[in-house]
C-alpha cells in the first residue's frame, strides 16, 4: 500500500493522520506512531498503523450534526420573529376594536389591519410548511411586483399597536431614487 500525509490531526490527538491506500485501492485513514525500542542485539524500530476512518467519520458526522443544530436554531429564531410581528398586529388592532367609542370607519380600518395580518401569518405559515421543498431543492420564486410605500404603510399600521407603548419611534427612511413599484 501506499501513504499519503495529511497535515490534519484528529480531535484530542497531536498525531497527524494519514491516508493508506490497500492493495485493493480502498483508501483507510490511519495514524502511524513509530519508535525504537532498544535490544539485546540492537536496536528494533517498531511502527504501529492504527485504522482510523471510523473515529474521522464520526467527528465530521458530529460536526454536520452541530451545523445543522446551529441553523435550526438560526431558522427558529427568524421564523419566531416574522410570525410575532402580524401576530402582534392582529391582537393589537382586536384590542383597539374592543375600545368603546369607535367610529364605523375607524372599525373597518382596524379590522381590514386584523384581516390583513391574518394574510400575511397565513403566507409566513405557507412558507415554512414548504420549507421541505427548500431541503428538497424544489422552491420556486413567485416575484410579484408591489408598492413600496403601501407595504410601508401596512406594516407602519400593523406595528403601531405594539410600539405605541413603547419609548421608540417607527420611522421609515426610503432614499428618493429607490423605486416606488418594485
Amino acid at each position: 500500500g501506499r501513504l499519503d500525509i495529511d497535515d490534519g490531526a484528529l480531535e484530542g490527538d497531536s498525531l497527524p493522520h494519514c491516508r493508506h491506500v490497500r492493495r485493493d485501492g480502498s483508501v483507510i485513514d490511519v495514524v502511524v506512531c513509530s519508535s525504537t525500542v532498544p535490544g539485546p542485539g540492537g536496536d528494533t524500530h517498531v511502527q504501529v498503523i492504527q485504522d482510523v476512518s471510523r473515529q474521522i467519520q464520526l467527528i465530521a458526522a458530529r460536526e454536520s450534526a452541530e451545523q445543522a443544530s446551529l441553523a435550526k436554531s438560526q431558522f427558529l429564531a427568524t421564523v419566531s420573529h416574522e410570525l410575532r410581528t402580524p401576530m402582534n398586529g392582529i391582537l393589537g388592532m382586536a384590542q383597539i376594536l374592543l375600545r368603546p367609542g369607535l367610529s364605523e370607519s375607524a372599525r373597518q380600518e382596524y379590522a381590514q389591519v386584523i384581516l390583513n395580518s391574518g394574510h400575511m401569518l397565513l403566507g409566513q405559515l405557507n412558507d415554512i410548511l414548504d420549507f421541505s421543498k427548500v431541503e428538497a431543492g424544489k422552491m420556486t420564486l413567485d416575484p410579484r411586483p408591489f408598492n413600496l410605500d403601501a407595504m410601508l404603510e401596512s406594516l407602519s399600521v400593523i406595528l403601531s399597536p405594539t410600539i405605541g407603548s413603547k419609548p421608540v419611534v417607527l420611522r421609515f427612511d426610503v432614499e428618493t431614487k429607490v423605486p416606488r413599484k418594485l
